[in-house]
């Protein structure tokens, strides 16, 4: 009896190779789209530095050699690939610092400018910056009068529908990205650096495999006396906050007089202190969340014990529905346990758009010796 032959046929091979083809042919496009918005993306990173650059400069004052009278710091693009910082003085003078062509197929919007007046004296001609590449991806960097930068996070434009009867694509009128409706930002310090946040007072504050709760990296503040030093993210102006971090004291050693804070988590906005949460010593810490309010000028919460150790720190802030109203709230979560909450706070005139973790300040004259840490910090409109 003949014995059958094993093995595949034609048709069955055609069919396998096909297979693979579309499969390999699928992963290509997902990893070139993947590396365009990738470009794009690093390219707003790097508008947003520079644009940190020249205001930093304009800040400080920094004169460059010929420039009798400084005015301020100016970022312009001169073209849709390339944007140059120059520092302007007196009589029309200029000075380049630096000249960037924008890389790969991304652009920018030519002849937009703002420029960063000196020592602190204001920003003219603030407003958003977009970059686009590829003909879908869209990255805006804001500049607001106040002086706060930040960068929102890419949004896809829709994919070009053929029209009928000729296969030409449709085209997009209105790049605009849209934001995500609650997620603000994020840093797990995986960077092994600070680089994330929109300013850093640098200094005594880095990112340390030691400082870590997870992954590689977190951050440390080492401290001497009382020093302020952190990091900020600049956000959208925002009527709700909520903020998650996770903090260890780490053994520091603080003052223990009465309302002698090390405060390591600021909102503000409209004012300073809208929502801050400080610790000082007591067996060994007590914790608390004070902020502002406009019928009695401060709300806090009692002092609470907490150890030394990791602490998952969350606070939720909400301004009033107008102002004058006594509807605002505020809370702290400690370890996933609410310890305070206030439901009638007057604060409907404040808006908050910056936060600051680190050692944003400190209360009634205090001071520390040691290093705390920090790690996985997360914020959003709303929790």
């Amino acid at each position: 009896m003949k014995k059958a032959c094993l093995g595949f046929t034609l048709i069955e091979l055609l069919v396998a190779v096909s297979v693979m083809g579309i499969v390999f042919s699928v992963g290509v496009a997902q990893y070139q789209e993947f590396n365009r918005r990738q470009i794009v993306l690093q390219a707003a990173q790097d508008l947003k530095s520079d644009l940190r650059l020249a205001q930093d400069k304009a800040l400080a004052g920094e004169k460059p050699s010929g420039c009798e009278t400084l005015e301020g710091y100016r970022l312009s693009f001169t073209s849709e690939k390339n944007y140059k910082i120059e520092a302007v003085c007196s009589g029309g003078v200029t000075s380049e610092v630096k000249s960037v062509d924008l890389s790969g197929n991304v652009t920018g919007p030519s002849g937009e400018w703002v420029l960063f007046k000196v020592l602190a004296q204001g920003v003219e001609n603030p407003g958003d910056f977009y970059l686009s590449g590829y003909g879908r991806w869209v990255e805006k960097v804001a500049v607001e009068a106040a002086g706060n930068i930040y960068r929102e996070v890419a949004e896809a434009l829709p994919t070009p529908t053929p029209s009928k009867p000729t296969p030409t694509p449709t085209p997009i009128i209105t790049p605009t990205p849209t934001p995500s409706p609650t997620y603000i930002f994020a840093d797990g310090f995986e960077s092994g650096d600070l680089s994330a946040w929109d300013y850093s007072t640098g200094g005594a504050l880095s990112a340390s495999t030691a400082a870590r709760y997870t992954g590689d990296y977190g951050m440390q503040a080492y401290i001497t006396g009382s020093p302020t030093i952190y990091v900020r993210d600049n956000f959208t102006s925002t009527s709700e906050y909520y903020a998650r971090v996770y903090f260890n004291p780490n053994g520091i050693v603080l003052s223990s007089d009465w309302n002698s804070d090390m405060v390591f988590l600021s909102l503000s906005g409209t004012t300073w202190f809208l929502c801050d949460v400080g610790i000082r010593a007591n067996n060994p810490y007590f914790i608390r969340m004070i902020g502002k309010d406009e019928s009695i000028g401060w709300y806090d919460s009692s002092y609470l014990n907490i150890s030394d150790g990791w602490h998952k720190i969350e606070i939720i802030w909400r301004a009033a529905s107008c102002g004058g109203c006594n509807d605002g709230y505020a809370e702290l979560i400690v370890d996933g346990a609410s310890k305070y909450t206030n439901s009638n706070l007057n604060n409907g005139n404040y808006v908050a758009n910056k936060v600051s973790l680190g050692v944003t300040r400190w209360g009634g004259g205090g001071d520390g010796y040691g290093t705390v840490y920090f790690d996985d910090f997360y914020s959003a409109y709303s929790p």
